[in-house]
């Protein structure tokens, strides 16, 4: 799960372009986890999982991989 995080975690700066093109933000306000290779709601999931939004992200000023991990709980580099 730590790797597929990871993988996620990678593609955070060309999520951030393709953010700042957008007008208005989507919300959907639904987050789906297949880290097991099942499609299952984040509430479903037994393990800890941390969702770090695009607000929290500009807020924050969180531009890369180490600015991330300092903010989830217990995750080192």
């Amino acid at each position: 799960m730590v790797v597929v995080l990871l993988g996620v975690l990678l593609l955070l700066p060309g999520l951030s372009r393709s953010w700042a093109a957008e007008d208005e933000p989507k919300e959907d306000g639904i987050i789906k986890v297949t880290a097991n290779k099942i499609e299952e709601d984040v509430t479903d999931v037994p393990q800890s999982i941390t969702v770090i939004d695009e607000i929290t992200l500009e807020e924050k000023g969180i531009k890369d991989i180490p600015d991330v991990i300092r903010e989830i709980p217990n995750m080192r580099r």
